[in-house]
């Protein structure tokens, strides 16, 4: 006659290792993407800055009121847009000239800031 009782018994210790192992891979793996992705993000370059929200003044009348020249066709992303709606860029076109220049006071319109060096 058999013990149906030790076998079930049997079978549920079996299943209760086989959903312990299965738990223990699935943790492991989950724990190594995240590992992965942590040492990926933590590894990535620091943006530079904008260079519109460093502190500048109009060497001239020493106004903060001051505009960053943008030139080119830059990718209009959110950070940007908000920039330009605040006045703290203004778009310069897509053609360079030696005397285009990077920087514009508002309250003197004085220009400055050289966007192609001297070579």
């Amino acid at each position: 006659m058999v013990n149906h009782y030790s076998f079930n018994a049997k079978r549920k210790t079996q299943n209760g290792k086989r959903y312990l192992m299965v738990r223990f891979k699935v943790i492991l793996a989950v724990t190594v993407v995240v590992l992965f992705l942590f040492t990926l993000l933590a590894s990535a370059p620091a943006r530079d800055p904008r260079p519109w929200d460093q502190p500048v003044s109009c060497p001239k009348c020493q106004s903060d009121r001051v505009v960053y020249i943008l030139y080119g066709e830059p990718k209009l992303d959110a950070e940007l847009q908000r920039a330009l709606d605040s006045g703290k860029v203004e778009l310069g076109g897509c053609i360079l000239t030696p005397d285009s220049k990077r920087w514009e006071c508002r309250k003197c319109k004085y220009s400055w800031g050289k966007v192609i060096p001297d070579q």
